[in-house]
């Protein structure tokens, strides 16, 4: 068995091998205990309590975590290339980044309270990418209907 986490440098790697511990076990089931948890992370499963009030919290946690890996992911592309950008091009970087995320979509859907939550804190820090989406769904919906009009 470990010794107890006193020093903030090994609180922060027990949190973050109950983290791993957790992320694993929701690539492959979404349905895992505290139990499965403190066994994959070779703690005890009142060690999780300490980090984690509850189940719920720790998931919001992962979540948290693929959600931000993503917009990580999302802010390294959109910065490595300079000058103007088409709506296709962000929509690309986007596309590219939620690609092979599977768990992102069903963390989305638990995140929903905690991102509004977050809300404030998410435009402030994407506002520039929010107009650039909100702009690439109105010319995509110009072009549409600029094709209607033609046929």
């Amino acid at each position: 068995m470990k010794q107890r986490a006193r020093a903030l440098e090994d609180k922060a790697e027990r949190s973050a091998a109950i983290l791993k511990a957790a992320r694993e076990l929701w690539s492959s089931s979404r349905d895992f205990s505290m139990t499965d948890v403190a066994a994959r992370a070779g703690i005890v499963k009142g060690t999780i309590y300490l980090y984690f009030k509850t189940r719920e919290e720790l998931i919001e946690a992962v979540v948290e975590q693929l959600i931000e890996e993503c917009f990580d992911d999302i802010d390294r592309q959109l910065r490595k290339r300079r000058g103007r950008w088409s709506a296709e091009q962000v929509a690309g970087v986007f596309e590219r980044a939620l690609r092979g995320r599977v768990p992102i979509a069903d963390a989305l859907k638990l995140a929903r309270p905690r991102l509004e939550k977050t809300a404030a804190l998410l435009e402030s820090r994407y506002r520039p990418l929010g107009e650039v989406i909100a702009l690439l769904g109105g010319k995509r919906a110009a072009r549409s209907s600029r094709r209607r009009r033609r046929a």
